[in-house]
């Protein structure tokens, strides 16, 4: 058992699916990383779809122009709550088997 979080990073995303807290829903995303707990705890960190609000001022006292757009950001979550395919299970442990071998 190691003392520090073992983090192992996707070179290409997974498509993946997170099960949101409470009735909030499932979104789509991409699992970009993999954190292995000294407790053996398994996190995952997903890349997902948010709206950004946005506001820009050309001069000082001028009225600013606000906006809202489309953005990603990286969430982690337990590993219960991410859902990938299973043709990419395979893949996942072993990338994950590997790193720990190397750590």
């Amino acid at each position: 058992m190691q003392s520090e979080p073992l983090v192992v990073e996707f070179d290409d995303p997974i498509d993946a699916t997170v099960r949101l807290p409470g009735l909030g829903g499932e979104i789509q995303g991409a699992l970009v990383a993999v954190e292995i707990r000294p407790s053996d705890q398994f996190w995952i960190r997903v890349r997902v779809p948010m709206w950004k609000r946005w506001r820009t001022q050309v001069k000082v006292g001028a009225l600013s122009i606000e906006g809202i757009g489309p953005e990603n950001t990286e969430i982690w979550a337990p590993a219960e709550a991410v859902d990938v395919d299973s043709e990419h299970y395979s893949e996942l442990a072993k990338i994950v088997r590997e790193a720990e071998v190397a750590a």
